[in-house]
C-alpha cells in the first residue's frame, strides 16, 4: 500500500515523511518502535521526500521530519516536533477518541 491508497482507503495508517538529515533520526527511531509495538503487518510507512517529491507536495509538507496519521482517507494527526512516545502513537493509530479537525489536502474539505 502506498500513501495514495491510504488516503483513498477506509483504514488507518501512519506515514513518516523524512530525508537523510540527522534531524530525522528521532522520528526514524520512533516509527520503528511503533512498528515493533504493533507488529510487522502494522500500517506504518516511511517516505523519503527526496525520492518522492510528489507525495511531499500532495500532503503540503512544510518541514521534515513529519509524521501523519490518516484515518478513513483523511489526515487525523500531524506531528512535526515535540514527539510523543511510541506507545502514544501506536494507541492513537489503533483507535481515536479525539476529534480529528484536520484537512486532507487531497480532498480539500474540513473533517468534522
Amino acid at each position: 500500500m502506498d500513501v495514495h491508497e491510504l488516503l483513498r482507503g477506509q483504514v488507518a495508517g501512519l506515514v513518516e515523511f523524512y530525508d537523510d538529515s540527522p534531524e530525522c533520526d528521532t522520528a526514524n527511531r520512533l516509527t520503528a518502535e511503533v512498528k515493533e509495538i504493533l507488529g510487522p503487518a502494522a500500517p506504518v510507512y516511511r517516505i523519503n521526500v527526496a525520492d518522492n517529491e510528489r507525495e511531499a507536495h500532495l500532503v503540503k509538507l512544510e518541514q521534515v521530519p513529519t509524521i501523519i496519521i490518516y484515518r478513513d482517507g483523511r489526515e487525523e494527526w500531524r506531528i512535526t516536533g515535540d514527539w510523543p512516545s511510541a506507545q502514544t502513537l501506536a494507541a492513537r493509530l489503533e483507535s481515536s477518541d479525539q476529534p480529528p479537525g484536520a484537512i486532507n489536502p487531497l480532498k480539500g474539505v474540513p473533517r468534522y
